[in-house]
């Protein structure tokens, strides 16, 4: 996958200056257009945005969709955040949804707990629209690379009784973190950290880009069209429990806006045809556990048996479904244990058998077993806090003293010469 630099090659949309990206911060301009190199001919909506078209359509000589490939949905990278099209899944009821957007022609808003008028567009019931902390936040381990990314997904409701109509625009996909849980206005939310821009905004590499999705190739419920992964990294030292995630998001805003002559705009139908678009995360529960000195090596954590800190500790999947750690298990997660000898794993999905196991320190050696088994249930309640047993460790120790010649056998030493 390859990361996008698109304004790279870009030239200022409004006065074909050369790119410039200090003016356009200054001035507030974010649209730019594709000149003549490597990138023309992206601007496939006439709106005078870069389109990443993720929906495996072909097109005819007018630019209108004719067929698509169901094995051919695009993926790609931007920032690296990975946004793939025809992300797939079966299972419903294995999803929290936390943002629906109400259908308008063209739509926005962010989740939140409160309806507000500025947030106009979203689904006000707390089945579809609410705050949710990073805690909240599905965990997606690539098996290749190792890096960890929290998993979103968008489930698109949109007319697909024909391929134009089913298409929708991506326009914005901001995320913003804070530790206020009662954000309900655009003006306070978006003086909030943003953690992730699909715009640019968290890096000022100023940009604008629509991403083409398409809902053909969806068919019942429990199915997504858009898969969006975020490293973890992005979100590194923040509290998983505290910090609030609020995504602002915008759909159908990719059609070209209309000349002086009120030609030529609003007619690709990228804008939204049918009932509203669900953002939402895979179900995940948290693991607690400790860790504890076992100091007379029986396996159990007995009174005055004080923690264990600094002590990595793993999350495995059991990938080959045989019930046992071994070399088929991908790692992941990884983290240590704190002062108190507690650790925690976030983001773990339902419907899986994980294994715990710790990197055991010089000179300890493990009384509770080589590794803990959990086995979270496909139905498990989302938040749902798992207890991991506790894992001991019995740690070596060095004895010395002195061997005395008791040469008149009463058992006192004093004056006695040490046996060599």
């Amino acid at each position: 996958m390859t990361e996008l630099r698109y304004w790279k090659y870009s030239v200022d949309y409004h006065d074909d200056d050369p790119w410039d990206k200090d003016n356009i911060a200054d001035n507030g301009i974010t649209d730019f257009a594709i000149p003549v190199g490597p990138y023309t001919g992206d601007d496939y909506t006439g709106d005078g945005k870069v389109d990443i078209d993720l929906t495996g359509y072909t097109y005819d000589s007018d630019g209108n969709p004719v067929d698509f490939d169901v094995n051919g949905q695009g993926l790609v990278t931007i920032d690296g955040v990975i946004f793939e099209g025809g992300s797939i899944n079966s299972g419903t009821g294995n999803f929290n949804d936390f943002l629906g957007i109400q259908n308008t022609g063209t739509e926005f808003g962010f989740n939140t707990d409160s309806s507000d008028p500025s947030n106009p567009h979203i689904k006000t019931s707390g089945n579809f629209t609410h705050t949710i902390t990073l805690a909240d936040i599905a965990i997606t381990t690539d098996p290749d690379t190792g890096i960890a990314y929290y998993d979103f997904r968008l489930d698109a409701n949109e007319n697909n009784s024909s391929l134009e109509e089913a298409q929708i625009s991506l326009d914005t996909f901001t995320i913003f973190t804070s530790l206020d849980g009662n954000i309900s206005d655009k003006t306070t939310l978006f003086g909030q950290h943003i953690a992730y821009d699909m715009d640019g905004a968290h890096t000022g590499d100023i940009y604008d880009v629509s991403i083409i999705i398409t809902d053909a190739y969806s068919s019942g419920s429990g199915r997504s069209d858009l898969s969006v992964l975020i490293p973890v990294s992005y979100f590194e030292g923040m509290s998983e429990e505290e910090t609030y995630l609020y995504l602002y998001t915008e759909f159908g805003y990719a059609d070209p806006v209309p000349d002086s002559n009120g030609q030529n705009g609003y007619d690709n139908d990228y804008d939204t045809d049918a009932t509203f678009e669900e953002w939402r995360t895979q179900n995940a529960v948290k693991f607690y556990g400790t860790k504890f000195r076992d100091s007379d090596g029986d396996g159990v954590r007995d009174d005055g048996e004080g923690p264990v800190a600094g002590v990595v500790m793993k999350l495995f999947a059991d990938t080959n479904l045989n019930g046992v750690l071994d070399a088929g298990d991908q790692l992941l997660q990884t983290t240590e244990t704190d002062a108190s000898g507690n650790y925690q794993f976030y983001g773990v999905k339902v419907g899986a058998t994980y294994f715990v196991q710790e990197e055991v320190p010089d000179g300890a050696y493990l009384t509770t077993g080589a590794y803990e088994t959990v086995v979270v249930s496909a139905s498990a309640d989302p938040g749902t806090l798992y207890n991991v047993d506790p894992i001991g460790n019995f740690y070596t120790f060095d004895i010395s003293g002195v061997k005395y010649l008791d040469s008149d056998g009463d058992g006192d030493t004093t004056g006695e010469s040490g046996l060599g």
